[in-house]
């Protein structure tokens, strides 16, 4: 659905561009930034930002100043380039909607989109000041779990299974590595933030998936230190999927694509 928005707001900018009218198509949600767009044409703008001389410079290149036979036809399409970039520039900061625009969503699983923002482990690395912890009542610790949705048919050399809190994963000590298994049930409008990693579009258990490489997802401290400054990111390679309406995710932090699509096609439901 969101692949689909954005295709629909690409053309109807390419739509504005090339003609300088309002597509009558155009989405609801987009016509109020398509207008402002065109306002903004008719103010005959100069390229004085970065974006906008950038946009300018793109528009005088011999390629495209061929389809045009006048220069009135060139003034007219920068005005309105430049335009759609002060309405993009203006809404982004603006419009909390739009913001999402801003972000390239790399792959929609299900509800979950997965974009290449910073993760979440680089987001807490990078900000000038720790958010603080809220006071919570004290609980009794949660119980060691060996339950799992899943059982596993396939099982690399050197794994065994162990439990955890959260339900259980599978170690190798002598690697070191651990795989761990995750069934999440989202809500509409989730993403994952999976920063500059790698992405590959992959068919796992008979629908379409996502493998993601070395993704930093995880914070740990530096040997022997314990200030924000001395600690790190690390990164994990993942399979994720959409499964009866959960997102299902089996990561590692060495095992690669193929170990993983073939732990995956290995589970069985309990």
């Amino acid at each position: 659905m969101i692949e689909q928005q954005i295709q629909q707001f690409n053309a109807d900018v390419d739509h504005l561009l090339e003609t300088g009218q309002l597509p009558s198509s155009a989405d609801p949600d987009h016509q109020a930034l398509l207008h402002l767009a065109q306002q903004l044409a008719q103010l005959r703008l100069q390229p004085s930002s970065i974006q906008q001389a950038a946009t300018a410079q793109r528009l005088q290149q011999p390629s495209i100043r061929k389809q045009y036979s006048g220069g009135f036809m060139l003034k007219s399409k920068m005005r309105m380039a430049l335009a759609v970039v002060m309405a993009l520039v203006i809404a982004t900061i603006a419009v909390p909607p739009l913001r999402s625009y801003a972000n390239q969503i790399l792959r929609q699983i299900g509800w979950l989109s997965v974009t290449n923002e910073p993760t979440k482990a680089e987001q807490l690395l990078t900000a000038t000041e720790v958010p603080p912890i809220p006071d919570q009542p004290t609980a009794t610790p949660p119980v060691l779990s060996d339950a799992s949705p899943f059982n596993l048919t396939y099982l690399p050399a050197g794994y065994v299974a162990k439990p955890s809190y959260s339900g259980r994963y599978y170690a190798n000590d002598s690697t070191p590595d651990s795989i761990y298994i995750s069934v999440r049930s989202i809500e509409e409008g989730s993403s994952l933030g999976v920063g500059a990693a790698s992405t590959t579009p992959i068919t796992v258990r008979n629908t379409q998936g996502l493998y993601i490489e070395q993704a930093p997802l995880y914070i740990k401290a530096k040997e022997g230190k314990m200030y924000q400054e001395d600690l790190e990111t690390v990164a994990v390679n993942l399979v994720l999927w959409e499964e009866n309406g959960q997102i299902i995710i089996i990561e590692s932090y060495v095992l690669d694509q193929t170990t993983l699509i073939q732990i995956a096609e290995g589970l069985e439901v309990n």
